[in-house]
């Protein structure tokens, strides 16, 4: 009996030392707050789910033993609205050291809290990442998007450019475009942006310059490519690959990077509905080989004219995905999805980057669902 009970406080101990490790954890963790949280390329990431806090990847947590861990961030979501997340997150934790203890008896390990603020409603807060993000290396910079700051810095640089210059760049009052370059300003480098400058799409375009002027002394964009989809060229005169109404410049002369904008603009705007983005990011590679990174702002209202030129591409194209109606990912179109994972690139959206294969491939199933859930709303009513 005795050593029945001896064996019973043993395992009491083990449990609560358990869980006073996962409370110790949390209580002492560095605790933070951003919009959105941007799980970069080489990291690790072990996905929990909005309000969940269990997980079961086992490739993931073999990976974790074999890498060399120096900073785990736990990402969570602020909704609803008031509400405190910390038993949630302690469970959370908790269910970390039940697969991966290892990670709790290391004091080089440096551990955040991170919460997500930039949802209202549910469906903003599930489309958020929530889980483990692993760094085997601590990054120099966490980007902390302090939105009034840059709403300051471009009314400061804005009121400094030309009557007629502001008047052009003040075309919409969307931040989307704004918000992703934000979002990615340490992850992307020498960055040259090719952009669907044709009608629907001058308020996205119009974003990227003045975020552009408002970073001014480290924005990441080196050059500017904007394509009108063939100068006003009839529609049925538009070939793959020759269609035209593409234009460059380099970023860095912001009154000529104006100029070339409103010549493009005159020079057309767009006809059909259909766009040749591919065209316009091969004449990207061929002026701006140097480049390290190639972002493809597009109109996801408007088909892709050249798709059959997309195998042509061998670098990764980044997206920035426009008009995606309500922000509702049961619209995003299937063309920009493919174009990404066949690339190796990425899909942005107002509220997500989807940098990672799994992330596409994750993409690509939650719009197929959304899409099932649309319909059967619009059978109901």
């Amino acid at each position: 009996m005795k050593f029945l009970l001896l064996t019973y406080c043993l395992i009491f101990s083990v449990i609560a030392n358990a869980q006073k490790s996962a409370f110790n954890i949390y209580e002492n963790a560095l605790q933070l707050n951003t919009p959105r949280y941007n799980v970069q390329s080489e990291q690790i990431t072990l996905n929990m789910g909005f309000g969940h806090s269990q997980t079961i990847n086992k490739e993931i947590i073999e990976k974790l033993k074999s890498s060399n861990i120096k900073k785990i961030d736990l990402v969570y979501s602020d909704y609803p609205k008031n509400t405190s997340f910390k038993n949630l997150n302690i469970q959370r934790l908790n269910s970390l050291q039940h697969i991966a203890p290892e990670l709790f008896n290391s004091d080089s390990v440096k551990w955040s809290i991170i919460k997500q603020t930039d949802c209202k409603t549910k469906s903003q807060a599930e489309s958020l990442f929530h889980g483990f993000v692993f760094s085997s290396k601590v990054p120099e910079k966490n980007l902390e998007v302090d939105y009034q700051r840059n709403i300051s810095k471009v009314k400061e640089a804005f009121l400094a450019l030309p009557t007629e210059d502001r008047k052009f760049l003040s075309m919409g009052n969307d931040t989307l475009a704004y918000d992703i370059l934000e979002r990615n300003l340490y992850n992307w480098k020498n960055v040259t942006i090719v952009s669907d400058w044709t009608a629907s799409m001058y308020p996205f375009t119009t974003q990227i310059l003045r975020w552009h002027i408002s970073r001014s002394g480290d924005s990441n964009i080196s050059n500017f490519v904007f394509f009108n989809d063939g100068d006003n060229k009839a529609n049925a005169e538009k070939k793959a690959g020759e269609t035209g109404g593409i234009y460059s410049i380099k970023a860095d002369t912001l009154s000529q990077v104006i100029q070339l904008m409103k010549e493009v603009k005159e020079n057309g705007d767009g006809g059909d509905l259909a766009e040749n983005d591919i065209e316009a990011l091969l004449y990207a590679f061929a002026n701006y080989p140097e480049s390290d990174e190639f972002v493809l702002v597009a109109d996801n209202r408007s088909a892709i004219r050249d798709t059959e030129l997309v195998k042509q591409i061998n670098k990764p194209i980044r997206i920035i995905l426009g008009r995606i109606l309500m922000d509702d990912i049961a619209y995003i179109k299937g063309q920009y999805l493919r174009l990404a994972m066949e690339t190796g690139g990425s899909i942005h959206t107002r509220f997500n980057d989807y940098t990672t294969k799994n992330d596409l491939l994750q993409l690509k199933d939650d719009v197929l669902n959304a899409r099932k859930e649309l319909k059967a709303r619009r059978k109901a009513h």
